[in-house]
């Protein structure tokens, strides 16, 4: 006994065409890659203008990377294999903390360099990267006053 397909007879002009969910999906897909490509693009065209420097948005960029080989070593460590919506979550949040807290830090190093009127070096990064309040503290807020004094 054979298996085949019947060929069909059909009016000219109309073809038969297969799709369901792996189509939709491979088209969702293409369509958050081209809009991710085009979010990245307009994020490095705002980083340059706000840093105003090719080597200073290098700087900062070159902080990226290792928070993607922090967020593999959590997810290796506390999560196991599993990556879920979550752990997705949470590797864009480390990402854009990352990448916040990169800019504040070449933001000063600027400061320190165009208001201040240090050189740009060694000795002008351990002084930025040294500054009173951190870079971290800055997503908390400010502890508020007693009521009682």
């Amino acid at each position: 006994m054979t298996v085949g397909w019947t060929p069909l007879k059909l009016p000219p002009g109309v073809i038969v065409e297969f799709a369901g969910s792996a189509a939709a999906a491979t088209a969702a897909r293409n369509d958050l890659l081209l809009h991710s490509g085009l979010a990245a693009i307009g994020i490095l065209l705002l980083l340059g203008i706000v840093l105003r420097h090719r080597n200073n948005l290098l700087l900062v960029l070159l902080n990226l990377p290792f928070a993607v080989v922090g967020g593999v070593f959590a997810v290796l460590i506390f999560v196991g294999r599993e990556v879920s919506l979550g752990t997705l979550v949470g590797f864009v949040t480390v990402y854009g903390i990352t990448l916040r807290n990169a800019i504040m830090l070449m933001s000063h190093y600027q400061h320190l360099v165009a208001a201040e009127g240090q050189p740009w070096g060694w000795e002008t990064a351990l002084r930025g990267a040294t500054r009173p309040r951190g870079v971290g503290n800055r997503t908390m807020p400010p502890p508020a006053a007693d009521p009682a004094k």
